[in-house]
């Protein structure tokens, strides 16, 4: 999208900022970049958007990211659809991962589940690292539940080694919902029901918040949460218990 509106983009790892120091730039685009943003505006001067990154928000860092809400209600709403009761939503809490954003979603979790009155039988699991998600996993598998979303970057692998660990099949026994990652979950076994992101709306949406920081650099900070769409395939089924 950029180099179709006549941009030249470099990508610049993290590690190495000191490169927009010594060379004009018009503009950045972080990718998950949330302690970036933190200290953008301390040290470089050109707009910044961040894409997928909730938290330190600041007053001059824009930012495009997926409708965590809406995230909850597809993949609520199809596990109840085939009967589960006993559903889970796993987060790991990182730094692109803000208590704001946080509480939003935790919110919209317990809204939907109020909704189909099952509110008594939902978790909604939170760690800072996969140590103890995995251990909360565990005992959710312990405590009979059915329906797992995990909708987390790199979420998928982890989490259904987690599962098999305990004993239990996707989907005979267990059912998940995971984050599309393109080429992949249509290949795994089972085939990975996902919640998708909108590359396309994204690439738009970023370049589009940047050109408008660029053009008005001091004008009030913008954030996008953008639609987002269930692929169905073979890893939730049907639960009569």
């Amino acid at each position: 999208v950029a180099r179709q509106k006549g941009w030249r983009m470099v990508i610049v790892p993290h590690e190495h900022l000191e490169f927009l120091d010594d060379r004009l730039f018009d503009g950045a685009i972080g990718l998950a970049a949330s302690e970036l943003s933190r200290t953008w505006h301390e040290r470089h001067r050109i707009p910044l958007v961040v894409i997928n990154s909730y938290g330190w928000m600041l007053d001059r860092v824009c930012s495009v990211f997926p409708d965590s809400n809406g995230e909850s209600r597809l993949a609520m709403e199809h596990l109840i659809s085939l009967g589960h009761r006993k559903i889970a939503r796993l987060r790991l809490i990182g730094e692109n991962a803000s208590e704001q954003e946080t509480n939003r979603g935790y919110d919209e979790f317990l809204r939907v589940a109020s909704e189909y009155g099952i509110r008594d039988s939902v978790r909604y699991c939170h760690a800072p690292d996969w140590e103890r998600l995995e251990l909360r996993i565990r005992e959710l598998v312990g405590e009979g539940f059915t329906g797992f979303i995990a909708i987390f970057i790199d979420g998928a692998p982890k989490v259904i080694d987690a599962i098999r660990n305990c004993g239990k099949r996707i989907p005979e026994d267990i059912s998940l919902i995971t984050s599309e990652l393109t080429d992949i979950c249509c290949w795994m076994t089972p085939e990975l029901t996902t919640i998708n992101q909108n590359l396309d709306a994204v690439a738009a949406e970023t370049v589009a918040q940047l050109l408008a920081r660029i053009r008005a650099p001091h004008s009030p900070r913008a954030n996008s949460w953008l639609p987002t769409a269930l692929i169905v395939r073979n890893s939730v089924g049907r639960w009569n218990g």
